[in-house]
């Protein structure tokens, strides 16, 4: 009989946020040890523009010009994912034992790394007749760490 898998619960974390005619940060409380893998942005169909996402210095669309950040088109929503990729992790601390008898040194362990989204350096704007725009943001964090 195979071994039964643990299962880990999918944390996340989901608010509203009111989006101004300037850059708003996306979650000013929430770093990058919050360890977030993925989230997903919403602009709700009751709202009658788009929102941009991007840096601190996002843009909006208006007459003639093109804004400098992501558009969320009214009653839609995207998500924006980080894959990890898979690096064989499981390998490093056999050659490590390996290595270190070949050059009958101690070596330094190397970390493991992982990537994920800092929602501190997000910022969303709307255009100065639609605002202020409320959106919906679900946040989701890596469960392996």
């Amino acid at each position: 009989m195979g071994e039964i898998r643990q299962p880990l619960e999918q944390t996340f974390v989901n608010f509203n946020l009111v989006v101004n005619a300037v850059a708003t940060a996306l979650a000013a409380s929430i770093d990058i040890n919050a360890y977030v893998q993925s989230f997903t942005l919403c602009n709700p169909s009751v709202n009658t523009a788009s929102v941009f996402w991007g840096d601190q210095q996002v843009t909006s669309s208006i007459a003639g010009t093109i804004g400098t950040g992501i558009e969320l088109l009214a009653g839609t929503s995207q998500t924006f994912i980080i894959r990890q990729e898979r690096q064989f992790y499981e390998l490093q601390e056999p050659m490590l034992i390996t290595a270190q008898k070949e050059a009958c040194q101690i070596l330094p362990e190397k970390k493991i790394p992982v990537i994920v989204w800092n929602p501190q350096n997000f910022f969303l704007i709307a255009t100065a007749a639609a605002a202020p725009v409320t959106i919906s943001v679900c946040l989701f964090r890596n469960v392996y760490i």
